[in-house]
């Protein structure tokens, strides 16, 4: 867990980091029809939140439901490229802080929690955390293409 935190805070500086690119780099996407940089800050920062929050549930409920959520439903009612970046950045941050502080003092026993999604069959604490890590240095490669000006492919 200790590597999956310091992926945390690796990633949390770079989105930061992101945030006081300039406007024009911030519009730019890393391919046609794809998310602009500011898009993506917008969906980290409602990712951290949800992160955040089913984690909670996670190590206070006995297998809570975990709801899902489709990325392009929040993107769309939430409106990233029109959001305030500053509050974007704030909430980010806090959210971030948070989770980590929360993963510093979790036992073994609080990683193993399991939580029921209807996607994911085995959803744990662990899970969790290192599924977020993930997602941050795929957002990460995406943020990066844009800051270099070229396109960026899915590995997978």
């Amino acid at each position: 867990m200790n590597k999956t935190l310091a992926s945390l805070r690796r990633s949390m500086v770079a989105i930061l980091r992101a945030f006081d690119w300039d406007a024009r780099t911030l519009a730019r996407t890393y391919g046609p029809g794809k998310w602009t940089a500011k898009e993506i800050l917008g969906h980290l920062t409602d990712c951290e939140l949800v992160s955040l929050m089913r984690l909670k549930f996670l190590l206070a409920a006995d297998q809570p439901a975990v709801p899902p959520m489709d990325q392009n439903d929040w993107a769309k009612r939430f409106a990233y490229r029109k959001q305030n970046l500053k509050l974007m950045k704030e909430s980010f941050r806090a959210l971030r802080a948070n989770l980590i502080a929360l993963m510093k003092s979790a036992t073994p026993q609080d990683l193993a929690r399991r939580g029921m999604h209807p996607e994911v069959p085995h959803y744990t604490v662990r899970w969790l955390i290192e599924d977020t890590a993930k997602h941050n240095v795929h957002h990460l490669e995406q943020l990066a293409a844009i800051k270099a000006g070229r396109t960026w492919n899915s590995p997978g």
